[in-house]
């Protein structure tokens, strides 16, 4: 989340907002079924799909922010880490 935050997050137990990934971090049919969108950033034109994403809470355990390039941790949870990261690998 960043100042270009969608004006549509909602948050419950989770967060849902409309959010874009590059076509090949997504499966092939998430990429059939949402479509290919086009946006300039940098001077370049990049490939996106538009997808709605949730994110539940509990499954949250960093907040950081980028200050001129360099990292700040804002939140940090390694029990959550310790706890959640197996549901998630394969």
């Amino acid at each position: 989340m960043n100042q270009h935050t969608p004006p549509d997050i909602v948050l419950t137990e989770s967060f849902t907002c409309s959010a874009f990934f590059q076509p090949q971090q997504l499966d092939a049919s998430i990429v059939l079924a949402n479509g290919i969108i086009q946006k300039h950033f940098g001077g370049q034109v990049i490939d996106l799909v538009p997808v709605r994403l949730e994110v539940k809470l509990i499954d949250i355990w960093a907040v950081s922010e980028f200050i001129k390039g360099e990292q700040h941790d804002l939140f940090l949870d390694p029990e959550t880490v310790k706890l959640r990261l197996t549901a998630f690998l394969p």
